[in-house]
């Protein structure tokens, strides 16, 4: 090969291998780059194109928890103030009003009765003290034993924390009649029925005949009847809750009332050849009514006490204002007389003209009371319970007390004697104490 072109062909080789040096020097270059930027990304990735880069927010302080709930929720506590049922942790509203009812057993304190009837041999003429004298009516107590009542007690709260509200109540022991009749008692040892009485004139026991062998026939009933009832209207306003319990106090108005009355109904026959001053038929009836009212207030303290749906409460309750006693006497007696029309005259055997009448007085009294009660919650509204009432009553007046035995004849509707003695009998106001007490059943419902 010449010379020149070696020269030319060597010259070519190192031009290409510059320029190969120089090509794989940016190759590892670039490479060296590469492998930077991996480095750089394992250090910080950068974020997904969807997914912005989330920045640190500052949490303000959550605001305090509301004393209440709000509308469409129960809270079973109240913070401050009220609390409510357990049972309205099941509903979806509290349950502002309350309407129960019960049925109650009641026993009440036993009025007491003179003698009134009475009867014996024929030679004792039915007189208190002789020989053979039996009482056959009064003389003891009258024994009204049990008799049906009621109470009906419905309120309403006027806030959500039911922490004040009202409510009222109506209860009432049943008017119960006992009949005491005399006249199938006579017999041949005991032919004379008669009702005992004090001659205020002789100053001796006396008595007037209803049955006398061969002379007059006939029949004494008494009948003694009794009714009580009370109302009352209260502002409730709570004093104590917690998660099982709660206190209230009860405000308000209070009115009972107690009626007793004795009717005596005598009916005689005389024999027409020994008239009694022209008689031939006697209808004689007493009425003996007594009215106690309290008009007043009230303060109560009601307990209630929860364990699951089980429930018990207890309240004391005094109840005092002004009372009311009176007293109310009736008499009237029909005779009839052969071929003369039928008279009526005012007054009968133990109500005569000095007792005839209302009369009615005032004092102070005051009544305690106390109501237990036990039931069980089902289906978030409604209750079942047992319960026990009693209360005491104070200078009361019962009708029997009232009957004055001292009797001045001559104010006897056939009496012809001249008038003379002490105005007598008269309006007695002896007072008693009175018991009531009851067990009853019960059903509740809240709206």
């Amino acid at each position: 090969m010449p010379i020149a072109s070696l020269g030319a062909s060597r010259a070519g080789e190192g031009r290409m291998f510059k320029h190969a040096a120089t090509g794989l020097i940016l190759l590892a270059g670039l490479a060296e780059l590469g492998r930077a930027d991996e480095f750089a990304g394992d250090t910080v990735p950068p974020p997904p194109a969807a997914m912005p880069v989330a920045q640190p927010v500052a949490t303000p302080e959550a605001p305090p928890a509301p004393l209440l709930p709000p509308p469409g929720a129960v809270a079973p506590v109240d913070l401050q103030w009220g609390w409510i049922y357990p049972f309205q942790a099941f509903s979806n509203a509290p349950r502002n009003i309350w309407l129960e009812a019960e049925y109650f057993l009641f026993n009440s304190t036993q009025p007491g009765l003179p003698p009134l009837v009475t009867g014996g041999p024929q030679g004792s003429q039915g007189v208190i003290g002789q020989p053979g004298t039996v009482i056959l009516v009064g003389g003891i107590d009258v024994d009204h034993q049990n008799r049906s009542g009621g109470r009906f007690h419905g309120g309403l709260w006027l806030d959500y924390d039911q922490s004040f509200g009202i409510e009222g109540g109506y209860l009432f022991a049943g008017e119960r009649t006992v009949h005491l009749p005399a006249g199938a008692q006579v017999r041949p040892l005991m032919p004379v029925l008669a009702r005992p009485f004090y001659d205020v004139v002789d100053q001796q026991q006396s008595s007037s005949l209803v049955v006398q062998p061969n002379l007059r026939t006939g029949l004494v009933d008494v009948a003694y009847s009794t009714f009580f009832q009370a109302a009352d209207f209260s502002v409730i306003c709570n004093r104590s809750c917690g998660p099982n319990h709660r206190i209230d106090l009860l405000v308000g108005f209070r009115f009972m009332e107690l009626d007793d009355e004795i009717r005596i109904i005598e009916l005689s026959k005389i024999d027409r050849n020994a008239p009694l001053n022209g008689a031939t038929r006697l209808d004689i009836q007493d009425e003996f009514e007594t009215r106690t009212r309290l008009i007043g207030a009230q303060v109560a303290l009601r307990a209630e006490f929860h364990h699951g749906c089980w429930f018990g409460s207890v309240l004391g309750r005094v109840s005092f204002g002004g009372m009311e006693q009176q007293i109310s006497n009736f008499g009237v007696t029909y005779i009839d007389a052969p071929d003369q029309a039928p008279e009526v005259y005012n007054g009968g055997f133990l109500a005569l003209p000095s007792n005839t009448g209302i009369r009615d007085r005032w004092k102070f009294a005051a009544v305690p009371e106390l109501s237990l009660k036990l039931g069980y919650t089902f289906w978030h509204r409604y209750t079942v319970f047992a319960s026990y009432t009693v209360l005491y009553w104070q200078d009361v007046l019962r009708a029997g007390d009232q009957i004055d035995l001292r009797i001045n004849p001559v104010q006897l509707p056939l009496s012809q004697a001249p008038s003379r003695g002490p105005n007598l009998p008269e309006f007695l106001f002896n007072e008693a104490d009175y018991w009531l007490h009851g067990i009853g059943i019960g059903c509740e419902i809240r709206f």
